[in-house]
């Protein structure tokens, strides 16, 4: 299996100088667990661990003081929004992101679901108050332009328009007989007419095709992750503990959410697939998040989890869902 060597450790940005010895094991008076699995690492020679195969420098794993990350989202609750968008925008740089992470970071669960449930909504929540507020501006503008021809149409005498109790009102039966049906123009901002006009103005399309879109955000890595952990076993890599696991898929596709934004706003058809009334942009997001998510995953399993054949591992972890994301698309039926 391959491993880290002291000399890739010590070209790591912080490392201290790598240690080959293993410590005097007589006067060494510290217990040294494995970060993976939690192994007692004492009276070993070889620097790796013998119960889950993950390979170290006896000087990293004499660091006593690195186990604090300096801007991770688990670490920092004190700053929530700094470290959540450090931790972010440092997830799009892999490679440096996983050589500045490692096991013996301390995991914190709580933290980490926080961030991926962040990580997730964030995206979905500006582009729904984005159109919120573009449908604000729009229902404002088209109020102001009704209420213009409104007081023109009263000055007029324009059966089609009334002034009532100082307010301006239009006939929404104009054509179709009967009695006049009056509607208030130019509600107030802060009333249940002019949200409900607002809510009418977002054209929402496609209702099937968000869903599918929501649907690969939100499964889509943690169908990895139950890949990944199949792979663990038939790996004999079976000690290592899954919260490790976990930690590894959460930071790699903590992107999903906002890939799926934008899925939205530029659909990636792809006509071959379309099959069905959403098939097409869901598999063509599906072809956007494979390459990135395997690229990602394939680093955190690289200089993380410190795997032989770390790309290769994330490669068929990836394939594996996509085919499951590409089996569910297609049969989909839609009446």
């Amino acid at each position: 299996m391959m491993t880290l060597t002291a000399e890739h450790h010590a070209r790591r940005p912080g490392a201290s100088a790598p240690s080959i010895d293993p410590p005097d094991w007589a006067t060494f008076t510290h217990e040294l667990h494995c970060p993976l699995c939690g192994y007692n690492l004492r009276g070993l020679v070889e620097p790796r661990c013998p119960e889950c195969g993950y390979g170290f420098t006896w000087a990293e794993m004499c660091e006593r003081d690195e186990t604090h990350h300096p801007y991770l989202f688990e670490h920092h609750p004190e700053r929530n929004v700094r470290a959540f968008l450090q931790t972010y925008a440092a997830g799009w740089v892999p490679w440096r992101f996983w050589q500045r992470l490692t096991a013996r970071h301390d995991v914190e669960p709580d933290r980490l679901h926080i961030y991926y449930a962040a990580s997730l909504l964030t995206p979905l929540l500006v582009l729904f108050s984005a159109v919120f507020l573009w449908s604000v501006v729009m229902t404002i503008n088209q109020n102001a332009a009704v209420l213009a021809s409104a007081k023109y149409g009263v000055k007029t005498g324009d059966p089609r328009y009334a002034l009532i109790n100082g307010s301006y009102y239009e006939d929404e039966m104009t054509g179709w007989g009967g009695g006049p049906v009056w509607r208030l123009v130019d509600p107030p901002w802060i009333s249940s007419t002019f949200l409900a006009q607002v809510v009418d103005r977002i054209d929402v399309r496609q209702p099937w095709t968000l869903f599918g879109l929501a649907a690969v955000a939100i499964l889509w890595p943690w169908i990895t992750f139950v890949t990944l952990m199949i792979f663990r076993r038939s790996m004999r890599r079976a000690a290592v503990k899954p919260v490790h696991v976990v930690r590894c898929v959460i930071y790699s596709f903590d992107f999903v959410s906002l890939l799926a934004v934008v899925s939205l706003i530029w659909p990636p058809e792809i006509h071959y697939f379309r099959w069905n009334a959403f098939a097409g942009t869901v598999v063509g997001m599906a072809l956007l998040v494979l390459p990135i998510g395997w690229y990602r995953l394939g680093c955190a399993y690289r200089y993380y989890l410190r795997f032989s054949q770390p790309f290769m591992t994330a490669l068929a972890s990836q394939l594996i869902t996509f085919l499951l994301v590409l089996a569910w698309a297609g049969n989909v039926r839609l009446r």
